[in-house]
């Protein structure tokens, strides 16, 4: 009875362990998201396949990218990141039992599982760490059943396990498999440390990560002994990854010392104890509750909503959902420029840009509404993404290029080659990455789609979006400015005036450069595209103008300058003037009523006024 009562507490135990697990994948972490971040892609095709056989460790990412495309569904990724995480469990579970007794290798199974858990919380973490931990279990327990055979054959099987690992894994996982051979060969030998096949596992392990980056122009020394585990991801948790490689070792290393420093010394006769049933019993329902305990801590401290946030504003920009942007946005800091960015691109798709943009903190200025003036690795897909909206297909063909260069094939840069480039007629290059599209699982069906308008224009003008674009590029090329964005949207709207998003850019980046002379001789450009009124933002500036350098000439034309943006505008001067025109001593009290105003910016906020300068080298 006693045993089938323990039996069913680990039941148990595994139950609810591994269902919070998925729930917390599904609830919380969202692996959808991890795909959108990553942009895994997978190719059946053999020379996708011979990219990665060319340096170590190359089959642990090839792997890694075959699951994690299948993250693009939020269940199957879900199930798919608990399912491994349960393997790696058992896994450690069988070898452990090779040490430990059944009960103690049942609790510190959990340790790799809990680890496991952290890593995937956060989303530039990708599978290759769990291969590169899980293999070498598999190869250790294939070992371990050889234990009892001639040396010979266990040097042949060692010989052959660690080329494959190394090669196949990286040296990560060689390193890890030789740890667990060397105390496996200590805690079933004799009371020499080093029998003959764990010397022999020393030296492979030296001589494969020593002499291979000498001879490899694909790995370094370096790299050889840290294996392929994140390059280009920018993964910061690193200390965390290596606790889970250490982590097998340290258990056998603690159980080697207890043999011989306890066992072996005759004190474990000496020093004999059992629980009894009835303790036995109070402590089993225990089990169940402490591993829970112990995820939610782990789950506490792993996940952060902040980094949620910040993958998910992106997300909801890249599928359109513009107010689940400007809500998301709420949580999120602006001193993050990517996040002013969509701000400001949810803001125009609303509607409400020039009316609404002062109603968050625009830190960066033009900057935030225009990256490219600083631009780096993690923005070049954001610049696409603005010129396509604007119609500068040209422009957002080259950014979406400098994206390939630094992602490699990642499914929405190749996506967004291929529209680009049907849109400007260009079938030869399209049909190129529609290729590349056709021979993935998830991409397969949008490649079939699009493969039938290259040299069809009439299928492409049936297309409502490719319309609109070529409707919006401009006929005539120029030469396109990244640190002087503003001359861009001049020539954009010279040749395509009906340019809302052009426009309004325009008019909003001149808000932001202090250019208020040119908002106000523009005037004449809303009615181009029919405003009904002139929008807040530069109604606000416009009075900024008048009041500062009241020869101006100003042509409203048929517009005027509402009564409500007057009398704001009275108030406000009210309270700098009650302040003696102390801007200090007026600023709580302005940013209390008048913090979404162009005047409270330009005194406050602009990085102009407040000197605020920006550090972000380009890469």
């Amino acid at each position: 009875m006693p045993g089938k009562l323990s039996k069913a507490f680990r039941i148990i135990t595994s139950a609810v362990f591994f269902i919070l697990v998925f729930l917390y994948c599904w609830y919380y972490i969202n692996p959808a998201l991890i795909y959108f971040k990553q942009q895994p892609i997978f190719l059946f095709d053999k020379y996708f396949l011979n990219k990665f056989l060319l340096f170590p460790g190359g089959i642990a990412e090839y792997l890694s990218l075959f699951i994690s495309q299948f993250f693009y569904s939020k269940f199957a990724g879900s199930l798919l990141i608990t399912g491994i995480i349960f393997i790696a469990v058992a896994l450690t579970n069988r070898l452990l039992q090779h040490f430990f007794s059944k009960q103690a290798a049942f609790l510190l199974q959990f340790i790799p599982g809990l680890i496991l858990v952290y890593l995937h919380s956060h989303y530039e973490y990708d599978l290759r760490g769990d291969f590169i931990f899980m293999v070498p279990l598999i190869f250790a327990l294939a070992y371990c059943r050889t234990i009892n055979h001639k040396v010979y054959f266990r040097i042949l099987f060692l010989m052959l396990s660690s080329l494959i690992l190394f090669f196949f894994f990286g040296g990560t996982s060689l390193l890890l498999f030789t740890a667990i051979i060397v105390f496996t060969e200590i805690y079933n030998g004799s009371r020499r440390l080093f029998r003959i096949t764990a010397i022999f596992q020393l030296l492979m392990c030296l001589i494969l990560i020593r002499i291979v980056p000498l001879t490899s122009p694909y790995i370094n020394f370096k790299m050889a002994y840290l294996g392929i585990l994140c390059p280009g991801m920018y993964y910061k948790p690193l200390k965390f990854l290596y606790t889970l490689y250490i982590s097998i070792p340290v258990l056998l290393l603690i159980r080697v010392i207890i043999k011989y420093a306890w066992e072996a010394t005759g004190l474990a006769g000496r020093f004999t104890f059992s629980i009894s049933d009835q303790v036995k019993k109070f402590l089993l329902p225990a089990i169940p509750i402490v591993m829970t305990g112990l995820l939610i801590l782990i789950i506490r401290l792993s996940f952060s909503q902040t980094a949620k946030d910040s993958v998910l504003i992106h997300y909801y920009a890249a599928h359109g959902k513009w107010k689940s942007v400007l809500k998301t946005s709420n949580a999120l800091s602006t001193t993050d420029r990517t996040v002013l960015f969509e701000i400001n691109r949810a803001l125009y798709h609303l509607g409400t840009l020039p009316d609404n943009a002062f109603s968050y903190a625009q830190y960066w200025g033009e900057n935030g509404l225009i990256l490219t003036s600083h631009y780096s690795h993690d923005v070049l897909m954001y610049c696409s993404d603005l010129y396509f909206d604007m119609g500068h297909i040209k422009e957002s063909l080259h950014w979406a290029y400098e994206a390939e260069t630094k992602s490699d094939q990642a499914p929405d840069v190749l996506k967004r080659i291929v529209t680009d480039n049907i849109i400007l007629g260009d079938y030869a290059v399209a049909e190129k990455f529609l290729k590349i599209l056709s021979k993935s699982v998830l991409h397969k069906k949008w490649a079939k789609h699009y493969l039938p308008y290259l040299h069809n224009e009439t299928l492409i003008r049936q297309d409502a979006l490719m319309n609109e674009k070529r409707r919006m590029m401009p006929d005539k090329d120029f030469y396109v400015s990244t640190q002087q964005p503003q001359s861009d949207l001049v020539n954009l709207l010279s040749q395509y005036p009906e340019n809302r998003m052009a426009l309004e850019y325009f008019m909003l980046y001149s808000l932001f450069t202090h250019d208020l002379s040119t908002v106000a001789v523009n005037i004449n450009l809303l009615g181009k595209l029919n405003y009904k009124k002139i929008p807040t933002h530069i109604e606000e500036a416009l009075l900024l103008v008048m009041t500062l350098n009241p020869d101006f000439p100003i042509d409203l034309g048929k517009y005027k300058i509402s009564e409500k943006t007057k009398e704001r505008f009275m108030g406000y001067s009210k309270i700098l003037i009650a302040n003696k025109s102390d801007r200090v001593a007026a600023q709580a009290d302005l940013f209390q009523d008048y913090g979404n105003t162009y005047w409270y910016y330009i005194y406050y906020v602009s990085p102009i006024t407040t000197k605020r300068k920006i550090y972000e080298k380009t890469n």
